[in-house]
């Protein structure tokens, strides 16, 4: 069999920029549908909601390699995996003593020692690309299909 690598390369070159747009169009959609099941994860099914500033940091980013799902909020990152944070002395500022709730019960203390917290994992990204990366595919899919068509 003798294929004709001209004809072949002009073929590709003649729909590369249909796949090219069709697929950055497929993942800009797929993009807010990921976008939407992020912030409902964030909307209380995954966290407790109390200023809603994580979820209203989430937005999408794209260019031309893609698109991305991306927060300005200094926490999504331990949020998102869990990890350590290691808490300075606190001293009080405006006051003789501290008050702070500490398991149940209302403490006072003069300052508190350096320590650090573990901060549990409580993914909000993670789920909603699970659910949908089945869809996204099928998406992907069907749009470099219809650009080769």
């Amino acid at each position: 069999m003798i294929v004709d690598t001209d004809a072949v390369r002009a073929r590709l070159e003649s729909i590369a920029p249909k796949v090219a747009a069709r697929t950055a169009a497929a993942v800009s959609e797929g993009a807010e549908v990921l976008h939407d099941a992020v912030r409902r994860n964030l909307s209380g099914d995954v966290l407790d909601v109390r200023s809603g500033a994580l979820r209203d940091s989430i937005r999408i980013e794209t260019d031309a390699e893609g698109a991305r799902i991306v927060s300005d909020a200094p926490y999504a990152r331990i949020q998102e995996y869990g990890g350590r944070i290691e808490i300075p002395e606190i001293v009080p500022v405006a006051a003789r003593v501290l008050a702070f709730p500490y398991q149940g019960k209302l403490v006072f203390a003069a300052h508190t020692q350096a320590h650090a917290v573990d901060i549990p994992a409580r993914p909000f990204m993670g789920p909603a690309l699970e659910e949908f990366a089945g869809s996204f595919k099928a998406q992907l899919a069907a749009a470099i299909a219809e650009a080769l068509a």
